[in-house]
């Protein structure tokens, strides 16, 4: 048995659940009309061993997370309790991210004049690499705007949960807020925005959950409410970068689906395409598209150590990037749409042992949802992180990312300040525990 913590919603069981089923549903999309939008075979409709490799990936993914419900992780942390945590520090987290966003958002403004008359336009794809070469040292920072808005958002729903809202740090986080979804949307950052957005999910759900109010009817209409915002932003970033146009018919309602097959159902295709030995992707089979983070160690030039000079690495991410568009090209797939899915990345790099790669995937989600559940102040800023990457499986495999590491070493970081800022109850704003 699972132990009760992991019925949460926002369990890696309950996510797992959400993104297995949807990936096992993929196998029967009707094979004409994908076709027909997609401008590329269906390799997937139908097909059995895809059907097959998901349900082991997914049996050994829970058999991970039964693993680490049944095991006690040694933690002298101290736990997250709303007596003690200092108002002051979730305000200058607040404000350094939203002068942060600010000043980022003037900058790529002032840089690229012509950047919002492009996007109106459709085209703005053309300045997206552009800004990113631009701007990428202040894009590593990233990481500390997005662990201070989690932390923030769990703050505050603490608060709220406990009947003691902060009326200033909610105005503050909804100002904090409005500028990180500017921003992102100047830098047509998709692939950071929604997953900030299925992240502060994951933290009001979790608060959601324990309400006295709560109702499986309030729970459809929110997630309802979440899912019509969530489409709202990928069409506007997807109309800003040009991205919904269909070479085929180009009538609205196959443009809007052009968009939604390719990001959240074409990386199945791929998935088995390479199942079929079909699809060669380039610097597979190293560990590469699992465990890239390890070549995204802010300040260490990885590409460069002598060490991993047998192994088929690339000479730097963006190459391996550039050669991801070219695989697809050369077989017959449409060239916009290079992801695998977190499954298809897992073959890529170990084959159909990939099922030993998602238990360990299990028991670490198992793990950081446990610290998360327990109040523990790096699970608070980390597992939001974990979990939304659980959602988007039908994406690339977001913890081989080059976030990785910049988000554990912030929250490490915020939960150190946390500790420390954390102060004693008898002397906490809110007085004496009742």
């Amino acid at each position: 048995m699972i132990e009760r913590g992991f019925r949460s919603l926002v369990s890696p069981l309950s996510l797992g659940l959400l993104s297995g089923t949807y990936a096992l549903a993929t196998v029967f999309m009707p094979r004409g009309y994908y076709g027909r939008i997609m401008e590329e075979e269906c390799y997937i409709c139908g097909d059995g061993v895809t059907f097959l490799f998901l349900v082991f990936c997914l049996a050994a993914f829970y058999f991970g997370i039964w693993a680490s419900s049944r095991s006690e992780f040694p933690s002298r942390s101290p736990r997250f309790d709303i007596k003690n945590v200092d108002t002051r520090l979730v305000g200058a987290l607040l404000i350094l991210s939203t002068a942060y966003s600010i000043f980022y958002t003037y900058a790529v403004i002032t840089s690229f004049p012509d950047l919002i008359s492009y996007a109106l336009s459709g085209l703005g794809k053309e300045f997206r690499q552009d800004i990113t070469d631009e701007f990428r040292r202040l894009n590593h920072l990233l990481p500390i705007c997005n662990c201070s808005i989690i932390f923030s958002f769990y703050f505050i729903n603490a608060r709220s949960h406990a009947g003691q809202p902060c009326p200033r740090i909610n105005k503050l986080f909804v100002l904090t807020a409005i500028a990180s979804v500017m921003l992102l949307i100047v830098l047509m950052q998709r692939s950071l925005l929604i997953p900030m957005l299925f992240s502060l999910t994951i933290v009001k759900l979790h608060f959601f959950q324990k309400s006295v109010n709560f109702s499986t009817g309030k729970l459809i209409r929110n997630l309802g409410l979440l899912f019509l915002g969530l489409v709202l932003l990928f069409f506007v970033t997807s109309l800003a970068r040009g991205n919904l146009s269909v070479a085929g018919s180009g009538s609205d309602i196959d443009s809007a689906v052009y968009g939604l097959l390719g990001y959240f159902f074409s990386s199945y295709n791929r998935l088995a395409l390479a199942l079929s030995g079909g699809l060669i992707m380039p610097n597979e089979g190293v560990g590469y598209y699992t465990f890239g983070f390890l070549f995204s160690i802010p300040g260490v030039d990885v590409y460069s150590l002598d060490v991993f000079r047998s192994f088929d690495i690339p000479e730097s991410r963006h190459i391996n990037w550039l050669g991801q568009f070219a695989a697809m090209e050369s077989n017959g797939l449409n060239p916009e749409f290079i992801w695998l899915s977190v499954f298809g990345t897992a073959f890529l790099d170990w084959g159909y042992f990939s099922v030993f790669y998602f238990a360990l995937y299990g028991l670490f989600c198992g793990y950081m949802f446990k610290r998360f559940n327990s109040g523990d102040y790096f699970g608070i800023c980390f597992y939001p992180f974990v979990g939304q990457n659980i959602i988007q499986w039908f994406a690339d495999n977001g913890l081989s990312s080059p976030w990785m590491i910049p988000q554990i070493l912030v929250a490490l970081t915020i939960a150190s300040l946390a500790r420390w800022a954390s102060l004693p109850a008898e002397h906490s704003h809110f007085g004496a525990p009742s």
